[in-house]
């Protein structure tokens, strides 16, 4: 397998018909780059086939369909997730990315791509805030303690197997598409403003 994986190969997109995913491949196919989305359904695709991307059927919940859908691809983005809704279902999402560690740790210039959050850092204990500021108060709730033990998992392989990897930590992120952009545009046309202040 090791010779499939080049410049000409696939990069695989999980939660591709999400709305993060979704800009994602859009922006891929733009710079050229060859695509394989990993769907549960076809209903968001649109025109994605015809414009030469690769819809790889599958489900979160099936750990062994997901592993299949890194072969031959030389990179994965990883932006999705099965629904969080308490310690069984972040363990499962936590195992996915063990699953995807190991399928791109041993493969030459195959790199990971974790879309993780910022509720990782917590609360900071100062603004602004830096990478390096330390947490006033971490969170602890099942959505951010998978994504934490998901990053801890993915450094751990960047120094026991040498991963190429990167870690995303987006904050709210809007636009065409996005379902807070109508509230947040509403809010703004009845007179709604940000104020910026030192304390969180």
């Amino acid at each position: 397998m090791t010779g499939e994986i080049d410049e000409h190969s696939p990069v695989l997109v999980t939660g591709a018909t999400g709305f993060l995913g979704h800009a994602l491949v859009e922006g891929l196919l733009k710079r050229g780059v060859k695509v394989r989305a990993f769907v549960r359904s076809t209903n968001k695709i649109g025109d994605w086939e015809k414009r030469g991307v690769e819809i790889f059927r599958g489900d979160f919940s099936d750990l062994t369909r997901i592993e299949e859908a890194t072969i031959g691809a030389r990179m994965v983005y990883h932006l999705g997730e099965a629904p969080i809704t308490g310690s069984q279902s972040r363990r499962h999402n936590v195992e996915i990315v063990r699953r995807l560690i190991g399928r791109c740790a041993h493969q030459p210039r195959k790199r990971l791509v974790f879309a993780s959050s910022l509720s990782v850092a917590g609360i900071p204990s100062e603004s602004p805030a830096t990478e390096e500021t330390p947490s006033k108060r971490q969170l602890d709730d099942p959505y951010t303690e998978y994504k934490r033990q998901s990053e801890k998992l993915i450094r751990a392989a960047h120094i026991e197997d040498r991963l190429d990897y990167v870690i995303v930590r987006p904050s709210l992120v809007y636009g065409p598409g996005s379902r807070h952009l109508k509230g947040l545009l509403a809010w703004r046309a009845l007179g709604g403003g940000m104020r910026t202040t030192g304390n969180f």
